[in-house]
């Protein structure tokens, strides 16, 4: 799996464990629809940071806990 999609499942497990469709979520956390779609349907290779932030901020956790998912265990970094 590579980090786009690790990325892009992780949005999508957070936004259900929290009762939140990924529009609310976008909303919320004032990323556009488009962006949170983009990344979830791996139409973006580089998750962006920003994003990411974003959300964590909505969830009330830290980057490390976005990241601390065996999701993103053996990523394949293909360069």
């Amino acid at each position: 799996m590579t980090l786009a999609e690790a990325t892009g499942k992780r949005i999508i497990e957070l936004a259900n464990i929290n009762g939140y469709s990924l529009k609310i979520l976008s909303d919320l956390a004032g990323i556009s629809q488009s962006t949170v779609k983009n990344m979830i349907y791996n139409k973006t290779q580089h998750p962006s940071s920003t994003i990411v932030y974003k959300i964590c901020l909505l969830l009330n956790m830290e980057m490390k806990e976005f990241y601390n998912s065996s999701l993103f265990n053996n990523i394949d970094l293909k360069i």
